[in-house]
């Protein structure tokens, strides 16, 4: 997702607007067992390696809104609704 800027045309007095229009190559350096982890979670899962970061990405930029709400992340017993696990991370704990 790569922001391009839109001209907002002369003699309008208001900036340029953003829109994501283009995929974003984007390269990261993560430990060998994660790396594993995530090609073969998206083999099992029949999607793109692509795919399985944009997913896990958005649920991430999810789990960041909600904890600038206050909220917590948990998966819930399906058989009693009652919190089984909170998720965190060093990152949402410092938020």
């Amino acid at each position: 997702m790569r922001a391009a800027k839109q001209s907002a045309g002369a003699g309008h007095g208001s900036p340029p607007a953003l829109f994501f229009a283009f995929p974003m190559r984007l390269e990261a350096t993560i430990p060998d067992n994660r790396g594993n982890a995530a090609v073969q979670l998206a083999d099992e899962l029949g999607l793109s390696r692509s795919q399985l970061i944009d997913e896990a990405l958005a649920l991430f930029l999810k789990a960041v809104v909600e904890v600038r709400r206050g909220r917590r992340l948990v998966t819930l017993d399906p058989r009693s609704s009652q919190p089984a696990c909170e998720l965190a991370t060093p990152t949402l704990s410092a938020l």
